[in-house]
């Protein structure tokens, strides 16, 4: 028997599809990111774009990391709550999405303050196959709880 009475319910297909529409949403920003950069001059800093790639990576590394890690926690929680299964899933899912927006930010922002737009692209294609692992379906959701 499952620990959350609320998960026999299920996700209605009005809510699969508010996720589906911010799944979109956060993918669409990964390409408004790189059209800025490709149509703005990125004034740059002069100063050395390999401390910036360290430093920026490893803020990508953790938000990836934390992006993997805070939604199972809150997820694991959900399962043993009597939370509803939506907000058993909801919040932890958007979490998860803001974490990997995240990675592309951080890209953006080493693009940017070192004028090398060339810089933002390996953090977008992370940021893209994170999401593209998280997209809401029926399947993936109704497998945390089982």
């Amino acid at each position: 028997m499952n620990a959350n009475p609320g998960a026999n319910k299920g996700i209605k297909p009005s809510q699969l599809m508010t996720m589906k529409i911010i799944w979109g949403v956060f993918a669409i920003t990964v390409f408004v990111f790189g059209y800025v950069l490709e149509v703005t001059e990125a004034p740059g800093s002069g100063q050395d774009p390999i401390a910036f790639q360290a430093a920026f990576g490893m803020m990508a590394l953790m938000c990836a990391g934390l992006g993997l890690w805070v939604p199972l926690v809150l997820y694991t929680n959900g399962k043993k709550s009597n939370q509803p299964y939506h907000l058993a899933i909801h919040v932890p899912w958007i979490l998860r999405m803001v974490f990997f927006d995240q990675i592309s930010i951080a890209g953006f922002l080493l693009a940017f303050l070192t004028g090398t737009d060339a810089a933002y692209w390996p953090f977008a294609a992370v940021t893209l196959v994170a999401y593209g692992l998280s997209f809401p379906s029926e399947n993936r959701l109704k497998a945390i709880f089982d």
